[in-house]
Protein backbone atom coordinates (compact mmCIF):
# COMPACT_ATOMS: atom_id res chain seq x y z
CA UNK A 1 0.00 0.00 0.00
CA UNK A 2 1.24 3.36 -0.87
CA UNK A 3 2.49 5.84 1.48
CA UNK A 4 1.74 9.80 1.42
CA UNK A 5 4.55 11.69 2.63
CA UNK A 6 3.52 14.63 4.83
CA UNK A 7 6.13 17.43 5.80
CA UNK A 8 4.97 18.90 8.87
CA UNK A 9 7.44 21.23 9.47
CA UNK A 10 6.57 22.95 6.15
CA UNK A 11 2.39 22.50 7.14
CA UNK A 12 3.17 24.37 10.44
CA UNK A 13 5.42 27.13 9.03
CA UNK A 14 2.88 27.96 6.59
CA UNK A 15 0.03 27.85 8.97
CA UNK A 16 2.29 30.00 11.10
CA UNK A 17 2.74 32.55 7.95
CA UNK A 18 -1.01 32.76 7.78
CA UNK A 19 -1.31 34.07 11.06
CA UNK A 20 -1.68 30.82 13.47
CA UNK A 21 0.23 30.75 16.32
CA UNK A 22 2.83 27.49 17.17
CA UNK A 23 0.95 25.83 19.28
CA UNK A 24 -2.26 26.15 17.14
CA UNK A 25 0.00 25.26 14.33
CA UNK A 26 0.92 22.25 15.44
CA UNK A 27 -2.23 20.90 17.00
CA UNK A 28 -3.82 21.31 13.13
CA UNK A 29 -0.82 19.38 12.21
CA UNK A 30 -0.83 16.54 14.71
CA UNK A 31 -4.33 16.22 14.23
CA UNK A 32 -3.81 15.97 10.23
CA UNK A 33 -1.28 13.26 10.52
CA UNK A 34 -3.58 11.99 12.74
CA UNK A 35 -6.13 11.59 10.09
CA UNK A 36 -3.68 10.65 7.21
CA UNK A 37 -2.37 7.65 9.56
CA UNK A 38 -5.45 5.85 9.44
CA UNK A 39 -6.49 5.88 5.80
CA UNK A 40 -5.72 3.65 3.18
CA UNK A 41 -5.35 4.95 -0.21
CA UNK A 42 -5.50 2.71 -3.58
CA UNK A 43 -2.87 3.13 -5.85
CA UNK A 44 -2.98 2.97 -9.42
CA UNK A 45 -1.77 -0.84 -9.50
CA UNK A 46 -4.51 -1.43 -7.15
CA UNK A 47 -7.34 -0.18 -8.89
CA UNK A 48 -5.68 -1.92 -11.73
CA UNK A 49 -5.90 -5.45 -9.95
CA UNK A 50 -9.11 -4.60 -9.19
CA UNK A 51 -9.93 -3.98 -12.98
CA UNK A 52 -8.71 -6.94 -14.07
CA UNK A 53 -10.26 -9.40 -11.46
CA UNK A 54 -13.72 -7.74 -12.73
CA UNK A 55 -12.74 -8.26 -16.00
CA UNK A 56 -12.24 -12.02 -15.47
CA UNK A 57 -15.36 -12.55 -13.35
CA UNK A 58 -17.34 -11.04 -16.18
CA UNK A 59 -15.55 -13.64 -18.62
CA UNK A 60 -16.64 -16.16 -16.57
CA UNK A 61 -20.06 -15.09 -16.25
CA UNK A 62 -20.33 -14.89 -20.53
CA UNK A 63 -18.89 -18.85 -19.97
CA UNK A 64 -21.75 -19.59 -17.47
CA UNK A 65 -24.30 -17.65 -19.29
CA UNK A 66 -23.65 -19.55 -22.88
CA UNK A 67 -23.79 -22.84 -21.00
CA UNK A 68 -27.16 -22.25 -19.66
CA UNK A 69 -28.29 -20.57 -22.97
CA UNK A 70 -27.26 -23.86 -24.30
CA UNK A 71 -29.35 -25.85 -21.68
CA UNK A 72 -32.37 -23.58 -21.97
CA UNK A 73 -32.01 -23.79 -26.12
CA UNK A 74 -32.18 -27.91 -25.74
CA UNK A 75 -34.94 -27.52 -22.97
CA UNK A 76 -37.19 -25.68 -25.42
CA UNK A 77 -36.91 -28.21 -27.72
CA UNK A 78 -37.75 -30.71 -25.14
CA UNK A 79 -40.89 -29.33 -23.92
CA UNK A 80 -41.88 -28.94 -27.59
CA UNK A 81 -41.60 -32.67 -28.40
CA UNK A 82 -43.61 -33.04 -25.41
CA UNK A 83 -46.33 -30.74 -26.16
CA UNK A 84 -45.95 -32.33 -29.02
CA UNK A 85 -46.90 -35.69 -27.59
CA UNK A 86 -49.62 -34.68 -25.80
CA UNK A 87 -51.48 -32.86 -28.16
CA UNK A 88 -50.95 -36.35 -30.39
CA UNK A 89 -51.92 -38.23 -27.75
CA UNK A 90 -55.44 -36.16 -26.94
CA UNK A 91 -56.17 -35.92 -30.25
CA UNK A 92 -56.09 -40.07 -31.05
CA UNK A 93 -57.66 -40.32 -27.90
CA UNK A 94 -60.77 -37.62 -28.63
CA UNK A 95 -60.77 -38.56 -32.37
CA UNK A 96 -60.04 -42.10 -33.36
CA UNK A 97 -59.68 -42.52 -36.77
Amino acid sequence: MASVTFDTHKFIRKLREAGFDERQAEGISDALRDVEVGQELATRRDVEAVRQEVRESELRMDTKLESIHGEMKAMKWMLGVIVGGIIAIVVKTFFPG
